[in-house]
């Protein structure tokens, strides 16, 4: 049974597993935000679903009604879907899969990738080590990814921090991410159309860039009108592609 796990360090911490949180039938003060930063949306965000099978195809006129659509979207809200992306499906469900397995193990298990302090990669229930105050209703599994044929450093992330059992899913994590970087400088090459650039300067500055991966989990909350998933924050990264599973 997850129960919270202190830790002592610069500051008492607490680690909150997925099982411990889905059982809370109050919240504790720690989660409990503030009035003004759970305002409901007066509306659902309309973002438009974006075709890529033309551009991947090389249809000119289908490239710029992509672009010309991903334009309107940024320049109104800075969301929006893509269909038809080319990534496998069988490797999506495969990831989420593996997902799903991390976030049911035992807290002593995954505390095995615990983030260790001053690390951006690991495990964090709660982000109990990045709010000061209150806390996310959430678990995180967060690892980084670059090109490097000499060296699969996500399959070597999850080889190092939780064992040869967790082997296949570094090396199905290490495809997804091959893959995510494969669709994100197609939506840059898509991102220049839509300003006007004949040549690709920023697919080509992108191309050896450093990207970061993350595992969401989001346990049932008996008060979800007092609690956040997430914290407001920005991602540190140019562009985030979000998998949204039901």
């Amino acid at each position: 049974m997850d129960s919270p796990l202190h830790l002592q360090g610069q500051r008492q911490r607490s680690i909150f597993g997925g099982s411990f949180l889905h059982k809370q039938s109050t919240l504790s003060t720690e989660f409990l935000w503030p009035k003004d930063e759970l305002v409901s949306a007066h509306k659902e965000l309309m973002e438009p679903a974006v075709d890529l099978a033309g551009f991947f195809r090389g249809d000119e006129e289908e490239t710029w009604k992509a672009a010309t659509m991903i334009k309107a979207a940024c320049m109104n809200h800075g969301f929006f879907q893509v269909i038809n992306h080319g990534v496998d499906l069988n490797l999506i469900n495969t990831a989420q899969y593996h997902m799903d397995h991390f976030f049911k193990l035992p807290i002593s298990q995954k505390l095995r990738a615990r983030k260790m302090p001053g690390s951006l990669w690991g495990y964090s229930g709660a982000h109990a080590d990045r709010y000061l105050c209150k806390l996310s209703w959430k678990e995180t599994l967060s690892f980084s990814y670059h090109e490097n044929n000499s060296d699969p450093v996500v399959l070597d992330f999850f080889r190092s921090t939780l064992g040869n059992d967790f082997e296949q899913t570094g090396m199905v994590y290490q495809k997804y991410c091959e893959a995510m970087k494969e669709l994100s400088l197609s939506i840059v090459e898509l991102l220049e159309t839509s300003l006007g650039l004949d040549q690709p300067h920023y697919k080509k500055f992108f191309q050896e860039s450093c990207s970061i991966m993350r595992c969401n989990f989001y346990p049932t909350c008996q008060e979800p009108g007092l609690a956040l998933g997430t914290g407001p924050h920005c991602d540190p990264t140019s562009l985030t592609i979000l998998h949204r599973s039901c």
